[in-house]
Formats: structure tokens, C-alpha cells, sequence
């Protein structure tokens, strides 16, 4: 008993102590201000209509003393409504005496819910968020683009369904193309997919892209992740994928990409998928998979996954002018770049470019199996067979890739061995230009993309 006794004393003694440390004197003075963490909260696009994501900034107090910010409040009150707050761990949307002790500070969470604005642009929005503090105003600008869209719920659609590009499409649930339909995406059109959701073809899918008004397809998050630098366009895994079955499945697909899915594209049974001038990127798992169906790419990215970024298994595939690359840093690269899983897998790839994090190929050994890779540059070492011809073994490409700026551009930058290094006469006739709209000419480049000697944007 003298022991707890002793024991309950020192843990008393100790909370004194540490409670003694904390100043909780509180100044008035008009020079004692709060600061932030930004001057002007970008949200980025915010889909008319329902929540944002969850934007973050943070109100420091560097003086050793404390403060209270006397009022938290939007300055135009027909803002209400339209952005909700969350000041401390308290929701609301006026917040009164607000304590900072000294040398601390506190988060404010905002989420927006904005009206439509009645316009296929988007409408910029400003709103001061104002913080009385000792009789001095201060003010965090938070800003968003307003987009009105065109919202799809779980649907299956039938007969022919035209998609245009005069509103974006936010999808939500699964789009389903049943056998006998087909579903048209009109060049410029953009489809943000919400987690869960995904597109579901047993009819026919046509993606009509252009190099000045590319499709996109991908995730419906925008901005970085909370509390880092990562952006949301990078990240896989926002939503499933696109996913071609049955046997009278097809996809033709024309300059579009293909985004932070679960599982990319994956074609089974008998379907055929062409692909020109495409990029499907950043896949939980792989960002093309084929069972058994046929493939025809040209000219096309496929890029960013862990477990195989394409993977093969049966059919007839031929790649021209493709690149692909793998820097995927959301988790362990365990598996090869291109994964050959059955030995009836043909595979005729030319004038392109498979190197990054992961083996080359597996199996590596394709000694009596249907696979020829002619004028190519690959990540391995090795000499040329009767499956490899005019290799350019174990060089560097120098895509344009930085891990620390998150930059995951595949063109091709300065001094890059792949430039000039094709066969103009293993070209096909519709890999005359690439993505951007560029020439190959008669010495082309090896890989998806022209390099040009330009400053490059996206």
C-alpha cells in the first residue's frame, strides 16, 4: 500500500510539473498575429453539386504567449452553405474565441459544396475566410473552379450511346456496354471515375481522341493528397478500370488515357482492343491485361504498376512505337515489365522501348515461343537471337522522370540512345505521328513519343 501510495504521489507530482510548463497567458496585443499556412487555399476543380475533397490549411501563433482569434467567419454570408469548415476538431461555420496557445497551432479543414453554375466552362470562385484576431482583420482566400457535369450512376446502356465533350462525366457505380451496343466517347471528352465505379464493355467501345483533343480517363480527385506533395493524377487505385469480355467484345481506342485505375484495362476471352496513340498509367496492378484476347498497340504508353504493367496471357499482340516504362513507387515492384504467362502467347513488338523498375520480360528465356522483338531498346543485357534483332541491350532511354517532383514523363530528353535509332520500315502507316501530333520523319525515334529539343509540357 506505501508503494502505491508513493507511486501515486510522483505520478501527481510529475502532472504538476508538466502542466506548470504550459503558459497559458494570453496577449492582446494588436501587433500579435496569427499566420498561415497559405495565403489562398487552392481546391482545384470542384464538381458542382456534391462534396470536394477535404482541403487543409494551418493557423500558427509564434509568439510565446497565446492568443484568441476572436471570430472565424466568411466575410459574404451567401457563402453558406457552400463551404463547410472544421476549425480545431469543431464543425460549423462561425467560430468564436478561438485559443492558439503559444508557440502552437491548429488545422482548418475546408470542404466545398458549390452550386451549379450553368455553363459547360468552369467558374472561377473567391471567397474570404476572415480571422479577427486582437482587432486586426486577417484573411485565408479560398478558391475553386466551379464544373458543372454530367453525372452517371450505375447504367446499362443500350443501343448506340453518344458521349460528347460539352460537359465532363462524373461516373459513379458501373457502366455496363452489354453485347449488341456500343458506347462512342467523342473526342476532348473527359470521364472522371469515383472510387468503385468502372466501365464494363460486352458490346463495342469507341474512343474517338484526337492529338489537339485527346480523352481522358481517370480519377475523379484533384489536387495533392492531404498533408503532401503527392499529386492525385499519380495515384492508382481511384477507381476499377475498363474491362472488355465475351466474345463479340472490342474496344478501338484513339489517343486517350487511362488513369489511376485498380486494374487498367483488362480484355478476356475473345475481344480485340486496338489501341493508337493511348496511355494507360498508374494501375494498382497492371495497366493492361489480355486473356486470351488480341491486342494491336500503336504508338502508346503503358506505364506504372507493380505487378507486371502489361501482362499476357495467350492471343496475338503486336506493339509498335511503344513505350513500356515502369517508376512505380506506391509499392514493391515484385514483377517483370511484360509477363508472357502462357507459351501460346505470339507477340511481335518493333521500334520500341521496355525499361524501368523490374525485369525486362518472364519469362526471360523465349526460346520456341511465337515472341520477336525487332530494333528495340530493353532494360536487360543481352545479344541478339532468334527472338531479339537489332537490339539496343541494357542503354538507358533518359525518359524526362523525376521521383522527387513526382514527374512521370516518358518523352524522350537530350543525349537518349533512342533517338534516331528506329526502322522507318518497320513503321506502321498509322504510327506516323505520335500523341502530341509529331512527325516520326524517316529516322524515327524508338518508343511512343518524337523527342523534340523544346522545353516539353504535358
Amino acid at each position: 500500500m506505501r508503494k502505491k501510495i508513493i507511486l501515486c504521489l510522483q505520478v501527481f507530482v510529475l502532472s504538476v510539473m508538466l502542466l506548470s510548463c504550459i503558459n497559458d497567458d494570453v496577449t492582446a496585443d494588436m501587433a500579435v498575429q496569427p499566420e498561415f499556412s497559405c495565403e489562398v487555399l487552392d481546391m482545384g476543380t470542384v464538381f458542382t453539386g456534391l462534396p470536394s475533397p477535404v482541403y487543409a490549411f494551418k493557423v500558427y501563433n509564434r509568439d510565446k504567449d497565446g492568443i484568441v482569434i476572436g471570430s472565424i467567419a466568411f466575410r459574404d454570408e451567401s457563402v453558406t452553405g457552400r463551404f463547410l469548415l472544421n476549425v480545431d476538431g469543431a464543425s460549423g461555420e462561425v467560430f468564436e474565441n478561438i485559443l492558439i496557445r503559444g508557440k502552437d497551432s491548429i488545422y482548418v479543414f475546408v470542404e466545398a459544396v458549390l452550386p451549379p453554375v450553368g455553363t459547360p466552362e468552369p467558374v472561377r470562385v473567391s471567397v474570404p475566410l476572415d480571422f479577427m484576431t486582437n482587432g486586426v482583420r486577417s484573411t485565408v482566400l479560398l478558391e475553386a473552379s466551379a464544373q458543372d457535369v454530367v453525372y452517371v450512376e450505375s447504367v446499362t446502356l443500350d443501343g448506340v450511346t453518344e458521349w460528347d465533350a460539352r460537359y465532363p462525366y462524373n461516373i459513379y457505380g458501373n457502366v455496363t456496354v452489354p453485347e449488341g451496343s456500343t458506347l462512342n466517347i467523342a473526342r476532348g471528352a473527359r470521364l472522371y471515375f469515383h472510387a468503385g465505379a468502372g466501365l464494363h464493355v460486352y458490346g463495342h467501345l469507341v474512343v474517338d481522341g484526337t492529338s489537339d483533343a485527346p480523352v481522358v480517363m481517370c480519377g475523379d480527385r484533384f489536387g495533392c493528397v492531404a498533408s503532401s506533395a503527392v499529386p492525385y493524377d499519380v495515384v492508382p487505385g481511384q477507381w476499377r478500370g475498363i474491362e472488355l469480355s465475351g466474345a463479340s467484345s472490342d474496344g478501338n481506342m484513339n489517343y486517350t488515357t487511362v488513369a489511376n485505375t485498380e486494374r487498367g484495362i483488362v480484355a478476356d476471352g475473345t475481344s480485340r482492343l486496338h489501341l493508337l496513340n493511348c496511355r494507360l498509367r498508374n494501375s494498382s496492378s497492371s495497366v493492361l491485361s489480355a486473356v486470351g484476347a488480341d491486342v494491336t498497340a500503336v504508338g502508346c504508353e503503358f506505364s506504372g504498376a507493380p505487378s507486371g504493367v502489361v501482362v499476357l496471357d495467350g492471343g496475338h499482340h503486336l506493339f509498335n512505337h511503344c513505350t513500356i516504362a515502369n517508376d512505380y513507387i506506391f509499392a514493391p515492384v515484385e514483377e517483370a515489365m511484360l509477363i508472357l504467362k502462357a507459351e501460346h502467347t505470339e507477340v511481335s513488338c518493333a521500334n520500341s522501348i521496355v525499361y524501368g523498375l523490374g525485369a525486362l520480360m518472364s519469362p526471360l528465356d523465349i526460346s520456341g515461343r511465337s515472341v520477336f522483338f525487332e530494333r528495340c531498346l530493353l532494360k536487360a543485357n543481352g545479344i541478339d537471337d532468334a527472338g531479339f534483332s537489332e537490339i539496343l541491350w541494357g542503354f538507358d532511354p533518359r525518359f524526362d522522370v523525376s521521383l522527387e517532383e513526382y514527374r512521370f514523363d516518358y518523352r524522350l530528353t537530350s543525349g537518349s540512345p533512342a533517338i534516331g535509332a528506329g526502322d522507318a520500315s518497320l513503321s506502321l502507316p498509322e504510327s506516323s505521328v505520335d500523341y502530341y501530333g509529331l512527325q516520326r520523319g524517316a529516322a524515327p525515334d524508338l518508343g511512343a513519343y518524337v523527342y523534340r529539343d523544346t522545353p516539353q509540357s504535358n
